[in-house]
């Protein structure tokens, strides 16, 4: 099966995802109604040109470049390179409207070409119509997956560049260029899945009776379309203080240096978010009125940013509980957890045999 990938608009708000530009299409076969006669497409049962686990497994970008030309209308060409580049920007204005300045940092991370077909005429142009040229290109272990923030982004592009005969109403060059996402992966070791208990600290507690407030969660390690469960224990020294509601969810904290200014941009957004009033909570059955456990859930969305750590731009999340308190000060409580795609059962199975096996062997 082969997918066509299409070329849309995308919007980005406060802190953002990186989305598909526009749905894919999915059909057996190259559109025999395409109006593009040079065009990208990706196989098999991917959803986009990427293949493997990048960050656990070795990763590529492979897909097949399209030539599609009429014969009534011939087209010479000597040369057809594609080029994979990754690169990351962020962007940040200061002051008003008139002494606002703008900082702008560039880092390119992957710069890739292949020259994929060449002229074997002797004058170097060949006449060509159609043509189905596959790629592959492979991508380093070290690099982060695509995002975009209202601050900074990390975009991968392709390029194809068809270089043919000028005439006086047209370059020397023709060329097409897609921006399409990458996904990295982080490998769940067994510390990442182990249960942890987190309690405020002294100095972060402000309340007036010194309330004992613990969060406990089944692991720090969750992915896309999964939900955080966890319990909020509290105990209350005096009897007459007591919860009127809870607020809680999933923050995602953008942090953006930029080496032209002193301090980094920093950003936060609830990619979940919920209120629940006392008589909506649901508490265990062995609370009373000093020492409470309740249980929640937050669902982790499909487009949430994934946890990131890359030169200009590092995204982190916190699992985030004000409890809103009658007869005493409001508190909060943050807990770090990691955000990232998993990899199939299948091969999360594969890699934790062979972890196994070099254990032996060392």
């Amino acid at each position: 099966m082969t997918t066509v990938y299409a070329i849309g608009s995308r919007t980005t708000g406060h802190v953002t995802p990186y989305k598909q530009n526009c749905p894919a299409v999915a059909t057996s076969e190259v559109p025999k109604d395409s109006k593009k006669n040079i065009f990208f497409t990706y196989s098999g049962d991917n959803q986009t040109f990427q293949s493997g686990y990048l960050g656990i497994t070795e990763s590529s970008i492979r897909g097949t470049l399209h030539i599609r030309f009429k014969k009534n209308n011939p087209f010479y060409a000597k040369n057809i390179s594609i080029i994979l580049t990754c690169v990351e920007r962020g962007n940040l204005s200061l002051g008003g409207k008139r002494n606002k300045k703008t900082y702008t940092c560039f880092l390119t991370t992957v710069d890739q070409r292949k020259e994929v077909w060449r002229s074997e005429t002797p004058d170097g142009f060949q006449l060509i119509d159609e043509m189905d040229i596959p790629f592959e290109f492979k991508l380093p272990n070290n690099v982060n997956g695509s995002l975009v923030t209202s601050s900074s982004h990390i975009k991968y592009n392709l390029k194809a560049i068809v270089y043919r005969k000028a005439k006086w109403y047209q370059s020397s060059e023709k060329s097409v260029s897609i921006d399409f996402p990458v996904y990295r992966y982080i490998f769940p070791m067994p510390d990442l899945l182990q249960p942890g208990c987190f309690k405020v600290e002294p100095n972060d507690n402000k309340t007036k009776t010194k309330i004992d407030c613990s969060l406990l969660l089944p692991k720090i390690y969750f992915s896309p379309n999964e939900e955080i469960p966890f319990q909020l224990k509290v105990k209350f020294p005096d009897p007459r203080v007591s919860i009127k509601s809870i607020q809680f969810g999933l923050k995602t904290c953008a942090d953006i240096t930029f080496s032209t200014t002193r301090s980094p941009f920093f950003a936060t957004y609830y990619s979940s978010k919920k209120r629940v009033k006392v008589n909506e909570i649901r508490m265990l059955p062995d609370s009373n009125n000093t020492d409470v456990t309740i249980e929640l859930k937050i669902p982790v969305n499909e487009d949430v940013i994934s946890t990131t750590n890359s030169s200009i731009t590092k995204i982190s999340h916190k699992v985030r509980a004000k409890v809103a308190l009658s007869g005493d000060k409001d508190f909060e409580i943050e807990v770090p957890v990691i955000i990232s795609r998993r990899t199939s059962p299948e091969v999360h199975d594969q890699i934790l045999r062979i972890q196994s096996l070099m254990n032996v062997l060392q």
